[in-house]
C-alpha cells in the first residue's frame, strides 16, 4: 500500500468503473476502469465479463480472491453502485 499523502495513495482512494450490461439478462458484456495499467483493466474484464451484475456475492468473491490491488474496496463499492443503479432503472 502506498504511503498516505502520495499521488499513488490518493489515486487509489477512488476508482471509476464503466460496465456494459445486457439490459434484459443482467450479463456483464464489457468493463473498463480508471486503473492505471492495461493489465489491471484486462484482468478485471477477464474476471467480470459473462457474470451477472445481480450476483453480487459471486462478483465480490471473484474480486476478493483474485484481484489483489490496494484499491479493492473502492472497486467493490463502485461495482455495488453499478448494481444498485441497474436495479433502480430496470
Amino acid at each position: 500500500m502506498a504511503p498516505k499523502g502520495t499521488v499513488l495513495y490518493e489515486r487509489n482512494k477512488l476508482i471509476s468503473v464503466a460496465v456494459e450490461i445486457d439490459w434484459e439478462s443482467g450479463e456483464i458484456l464489457n468493463v473498463d476502469s480508471t486503473f492505471a495499467t492495461s493489465l489491471c483493466n484486462n484482468f478485471l474484464r477477464y474476471l467480470l465479463v459473462g457474470k451477472n451484475i445481480l450476483e453480487k456475492d459471486k462478483i465480490r468473491k471473484e474480486i476478493e480472491d483474485n484481484f489483489l490491488v490496494t484499491s479493492q474496496k473502492s472497486l467493490l463499492k463502485a461495482l455495488e453502485m453499478v448494481r444498485e443503479r441497474y436495479c433502480l432503472l430496470k
